[in-house]
């Protein structure tokens, strides 16, 4: 006897659920209103609007689909009664009737609402818990045990490295870090809480571990800059930590990478730039728009990561203001000026890129950021022609009139 599987009617598939209103299409929990409660998918609007259409014309598309598998059904019943009769020996008892068809499904209300039922008045609602409250005793014990042997560490690499050899201080840093990430990675599935903690004492250690490197010397990292190593030690760190919690799922080590690896770019700016104030600004703006095409990554993100999605959206917006700031300096440089605005454009269509990918995601701010960052590179790149524009004409002696006007006239036909 075949029985039809949940969501299918007798000959096809059910489209109840697709015009179920009570609850929500996306996590199916109860939809006490336009909003989700679960998910925070919103309903209310176009969108609500837009899904309702949808979801009728599949409805209907489904409806058309089961009513012509009923009519095949009926057609091979048709026909293997004929056979049957047609071989049946006259003197043989009738040929069975066949049982018949299951009446069709009702395939959508008499009445498709207009909109989803609004919210029903709830309970009045409780007063905010402090924080202390919302964390517990036990996990506010657990981060503050976590604190004191991240200190502890602390004052053992400065204090301690005397009184060993190079061999002994290498594996020391290798051992208690590697034990910390491990055991976070361990205690991760068994308890959240306390593998975060654990996590966030080595997230400490592989921090101070790159200190130690330099200044124990080791494998000659005392020869190098300290803004060089600076840089290479935050890369370096953000790679372990964002591999760490990736694949041990500890979250500490996925947020403690999307703060400290965009870093490393403007590091990386730093030590490049020169001693003259255009080229100087210049580099520091690469680097600084580095930083935010480092927080282009998140497109990348698992879906559950909404923190760390939200440390890289504010590194970005803090790098491009901090790059059109250092723009304000270098005004009377065109070429320089040019270069900058240019940069930041590019940074930010690679934001409105990035934040593509989760066009879906329940996260409020993704329209409010796609808007924003629409604005800055629009208005950075006119900026930059015009700049280029001024930057282009100077040599040309043409009066300071003609000059002025080259750049709004540049600045409209690139708007256009």
């Amino acid at each position: 006897m075949n029985v039809a599987r949940p969501g299918q009617s007798g000959f096809g598939y059910d489209p109840r659920p697709l015009l179920d209103l009570t609850h929500c299409p996306v996590c199916r929990a109860p939809l006490p209103g336009p909003v989700c409660a679960g998910c925070g998918v919103d309903l209310s609007g176009a969108d609500g609007a837009r899904l309702r259409k949808l979801s009728t014309r599949a409805a209907d598309a489904l409806a058309e689909r089961d009513a012509f598998l009923r009519g095949l059904a009926r057609a091979a019943v048709a026909r293997r009664a004929a056979a049957a009769s047609r071989a049946a020996p006259r003197d043989a008892s009738p040929v069975p009737s066949v049982p018949p068809l299951p009446a069709a499904p009702l395939l959508f209300p008499a009445a498709f609402p207009a909109a989803f039922p609004a919210a029903p008045p709830g309970p009045p609602r409780a007063p905010r818990q402090s924080l202390v409250s919302r964390i517990g005793v036990q996990g506010l014990l657990v981060a503050l045990g976590a604190l004191l042997l991240a200190v502890a560490g602390v004052v053992f690499l400065v204090f301690a490295w005397d009184r060993l050899s190079l061999g002994w201080r290498a594996l020391v840093i290798a051992s208690i870090t590697g034990l910390a990430m491990a055991g976070a990675a361990w205690l991760r599935p068994r308890l959240p809480e306390t593998a975060e903690a654990v996590g966030g004492l080595a997230v400490v250690l592989v921090l101070a571990d790159a200190w130690a490197i330099r200044a124990t010397g080791l494998l000659g990292a005392d020869r190098v800059t300290g803004t060089a190593f600076a840089a290479a030690a935050a890369a370096g760190c953000a790679v372990v930590l964002l591999a760490w919690g990736w694949a041990g799922g500890v979250r500490a080590g996925s947020l403690a990478a999307a703060v400290v690896g965009p870093v490393a770019p403007v590091l990386v700016g730093v030590r490049l730039a020169p001693g003259d104030l255009g080229s100087g600004a210049g580099a520091v703006a690469t680097g600084l728009v580095g930083a935010a095409l480092v927080a282009v990554l998140r497109r990348w993100t698992p879906m559950a990561w909404y923190a760390e999605r939200a440390v890289l959206r504010g590194v970005a917006g803090l790098a491009t203001g901090l790059a059109l700031a250092v723009a304000v300096p270098v005004s009377g440089l065109p070429g320089s000026l040019a270069a900058i605005l240019a940069l930041v454009a590019a940074g930010a269509v690679g934001q409105i890129w990035a934040d593509s990918r989760w066009a879906d995601s329940p996260e409020p701010v993704l329209r409010r950021s796609r808007r924003a960052w629409s604005a800055v590179s629009g208005a950075a790149a006119a900026l930059a022609v015009a700049a280029a524009a001024v930057a282009v004409v100077r040599p040309l002696g043409l009066d300071p009139a003609a000059r002025l006007a080259v750049a709004p006239v540049a600045a409209a036909a690139t708007a256009w």
